[in-house]
């Protein structure tokens, strides 16, 4: 178990206690799981991917241990692992990079929005009814802007002392498909 072999590598083990897999059935938003699941299957280039997660709160509030994982022709190496650390999560700056992130809206977007929510600040009445009537949509721009390239920043990983783990890419693509179809099979 992931961990276990965590607390032993570090001399840590309470640290790990209670730690859930972030690809699991269980977290609160589907929007997170949604976003673990895209870069799971993603089988490309260098990124940080969630691994585990606070068992207490089961989405990306807390805790959550990542794996610096780099993906090449015959195999996938998780470099590195870290806890995303806080000291420079901005709750507004995440707050506006949902529907109120102009920068990131499409034609429709302006046609459906530009002139009501283009001009609104966190809170504001019609910000707050939108989100409210379009959560799903809210978090995955919030997902998509803020959080993925915020946990793509190395300043923004407490990365442990822990040695790489390499495994054959056939064997890697067949755990999270295993794990997918036996978690998900009752959907």
């Amino acid at each position: 178990m992931l961990t276990v072999w965590l607390g032993q590598q570090t001399g840590h083990p309470e640290i790990f206690r209670g730690l859930y897999p972030a690809w699991g059935r269980q977290l609160l938003w589907l929007h997170e799981c949604n976003y673990i699941w895209e870069l799971l299957c993603q089988q490309q280039g260098v990124r940080n991917i969630p691994i585990l997660l606070c068992g207490d709160d089961l989405d990306f509030s807390c805790t959550i241990l990542l794996a610096q994982t780099r993906f090449s022709q015959d195999s996938v190496c998780w470099e590195k692992i870290g806890e995303r650390l806080l000291e420079n999560w901005a709750l507004t700056d995440e707050l506006r990079s949902g529907i109120l992130h102009t920068e990131s809206w499409s034609e429709a977007d302006w046609a459906n929005y530009g002139s009501s929510l283009a001009w609104c600040q966190p809170n504001d009445l019609i910000w707050q009814q939108w989100i409210h009537a379009h959560w799903q949509d809210e978090s995955d721009r919030r997902i998509r802007n803020y959080t993925h390239p915020y946990l793509q920043r190395p300043e923004n990983i407490g990365w442990l002392p822990v040695p790489a783990l390499t495994f054959p890419k056939d064997e890697y693509l067949r755990c999270v498909a295993h794990f997918r179809s036996a978690l998900y099979r009752f959907d």
